[in-house]
C-alpha cells in the first residue's frame, strides 16, 4: 500500500471518532457538489435488521448473472475498505479512492457539522458508480432507513429484510418504531 492510500484510510477512519449522525443534510450537500451522481443509475435500496448484506449480495449476483455490471454498496466491510464500493468487475482501487476522498475533503472543508465516515464513504461510492457507468446499483442502508445517508436516493425497488430490536437509542424502543424508521426508505410509487 502506498502512503497516500494509507493516509486516506486514516482520514476516513479518524472521522469515526465523531460518531454517527442521522440526517440527510450533509449527504445532500456532498451529492449536489458532485452533480448528483445517484441520478445516473437505477437503485435497489435494502434496509432491515438482519440479512441486509446477504440480500444485497444475492441481488448483486442476480444482476451480474443477467449481464449487468451492477454496483454494490455495503457496510461494514469484512476484510478491506474497498469491499464497500464495488461492481461486478472489481472493487474501487486505492488510487480511485485517494482521488475521490481528496475531492470530498475539498468540498466539505469547514463544514459544521463535518460529514461522517459513512456520509463520505457513501458519496464516494455514488460518484464512483457514475464514473463506472453502471446499469444498476444495490445499496445497503447503514443504520435505520428514514434518516440514513443512503436515503437520499429515489430507488426503483425497496427491500425490507427481517426487523427486530436493534439500535434502540437511535431508532426507537419498540419493534413498531424501528420498523417505521426502516420503512422510511420506501418512496411514493416505489
Amino acid at each position: 500500500m502506498n502512503s497516500s492510500f494509507e493516509a486516506t484510510l486514516k482520514y476516513l477512519y479518524d472521522l469515526q471518532f465523531f460518531g454517527m449522525k442521522l440526517g440527510l443534510e450533509n449527504t445532500r450537500g456532498l451529492l449536489e457538489y458532485l452533480d448528483n451522481p445517484h441520478r445516473s443509475y437505477p437503485v435497489i435500496h435494502v434496509a432491515g435488521t438482519n440479512g441486509k448484506g446477504s440480500v444485497c449480495a444475492l441481488l448483486h449476483s442476480l444482476l451480474k448473472a443477467a449481464g449487468e455490471n451492477a454496483g454494490l454498496f455495503t457496510s461494514p466491510h469484512l476484510v478491506h475498505f474497498s469491499e464497500r464500493i464495488r461492481d461486478a468487475e472489481r472493487c474501487i482501487t486505492p488510487r480511485e479512492m485517494v482521488r475521490g476522498v481528496d475531492t470530498l475533503r475539498k468540498i466539505c472543508r469547514g463544514w459544521e457539522p463535518h460529514p461522517t465516515f459513512f456520509e463520505l464513504t457513501f458519496a464516494l461510492g455514488m460518484d464512483w458508480f457514475r464514473k463506472r457507468k453502471l446499469g444498476w446499483v444495490v445499496l445497503e442502508t447503514g443504520l435505520g432507513g428514514r434518516l440514513d445517508a443512503t436515503n437520499f436516493v429515489t430507488p426503483e425497488v425497496c427491500v425490507i429484510t427481517s426487523i427486530s430490536l436493534d439500535h434502540q437509542q437511535q431508532l426507537g424502543a419498540t419493534l413498531g418504531e424501528i420498523a417505521t424508521e426502516k420503512a422510511g426508505i420506501i418512496k411514493p410509487g416505489v
